[in-house]
């Protein structure tokens, strides 16, 4: 009898790629590999493994041996990246998405453009980054305004909330391409995204975006590490969501609410707390730091500067989270229809279809 938690392995992405071919055939050759290791289906493994899977490290191969495999799906991806004339990557300033920049550039040199939408659930300090790093990559980068996200299903923040903000940001981009007469639009989701709660890639395949970096089975250990090799400022860089997230589900979305979670985590980042997330909730402000970190909230002369700037930003009280930073810790209020709660580092959480991505 399978367990609780492989059955969910099972289920986990199938509603997000049932109609996208290249995130499809990434998925099954991820879960044929799987079957093979024993992890999705308790039957006995074949002595030959399915020629199409994905390498994975094994417990005694070496760093030499990793690398090889990282660099084998490198030239998967610019195989893949060749096959586009051009292209216009949506371009954050994060890990995934300046690897596929750097990627394309290599591959399509001037045929590789990045596109930023600019909007207020981005912090300014991401969209600065985004900036200087298309310019070192020497990338032609179109930074587009797009102003307050106004649509119900946003601004009321219901667990789908991210399938429809990434609708209106992708049929931007399409339409900046489409202006440019650009062929294809590609966003930065990697192999192990497949496997989270990300609503914003249901919508990503219906609008016919291309994810390059999963088709090529990179993982994100892959990504820095071959972002590392190429020095790539952005390869220690840590994972950054839009700041909508830090807003639980059913609470409205604001620009104030917005303002005031940017300014926290920045006044955070400029005391010494990288990584961390200011979750907004109403006049309480919940901080999560990396568990490393939680020590340092308690020295007396910080936790004074800590409740100094976040009352003046607005808030009323300040928490800070004894479980430190934890991934996706707003799917909790959704777990209970039918999907376990995200955990940390290595627990993903199963929420149910149409909900938003770990943050």
């Amino acid at each position: 009898m399978l367990n609780q938690k492989n059955s969910f392995a099972r289920i986990r992405v199938y509603p997000i790629i049932e109609d996208h071919a290249g995130l499809q055939a990434a998925i099954w050759r991820r879960n044929t590999h799987r079957r093979h290791r024993g992890l999705l289906h308790p039957y006995k493994r074949s002595p030959v493994p399915c020629k199409h899977h994905f390498d994975e490290p094994r417990a005694n191969q070496t760093a030499v041996e990793v690398i090889a495999l990282s660099a084998g799906r490198k030239r998967r991806l610019i195989e893949i990246l060749k096959g586009y004339s051009t292209l216009a990557v949506a371009f954050s300033g994060g890990v995934d998405s300046t690897f596929l920049l750097a990627a394309a550039k290599e591959a399509l040199g001037d045929g590789a453009t990045a596109v930023t939408v600019d909007s207020p659930i981005h912090s300014r300090r991401e969209i600065r980054e985004a900036r200087a790093i298309a310019k070192d990559l020497g990338v032609g980068h179109i930074v587009v305004p797009f102003g307050e996200i106004t649509a119900p299903g946003f601004v009321a923040n219901p667990p789908e909330r991210c399938y429809t903000c990434k609708q209106l940001i992708f049929a931007e981009i399409m339409r900046v391409a489409a202006s440019l007469q650009i062929q294809r639009v590609a966003h930065g989701v990697n192999l192990d995204d497949l496997e989270d709660y990300r609503p914003g890639l249901k919508a990503a395949q219906e609008m016919g975006i291309a994810s390059p970096l999963a088709e090529a089975g990179l993982t994100k250990a892959d990504i820095r590490a071959l972002s590392r090799k190429m020095q790539l400022p952005t390869w220690n860089k840590p994972s950054m969501a839009c700041l909508a997230s830090r807003i639980p589900y059913g609470r409205p979305i604001t620009r104030e609410a917005l303002m005031m979670v940017e300014m926290a985590e920045e006044s955070l980042l400029q005391l010494g707390f990288n990584g961390s997330r200011v979750r907004h909730h109403g006049a309480v402000a919940r901080i999560e730091v990396a568990p490393g970190d939680l020590k340092k909230t308690l020295h007396k002369d910080l936790r004074a500067e800590i409740l100094k700037r976040l009352k003046q930003i607005g808030f009323k009280h300040v928490a800070v989270d004894l479980e430190g930073y934890v991934q996706g810790s707003l799917n909790r209020a959704i777990a209970g229809k039918g999907a376990e709660g995200s955990g940390g580092q290595g627990s993903k959480g199963i929420p149910p279809t149409g909900g938003t991505p770990a943050t």
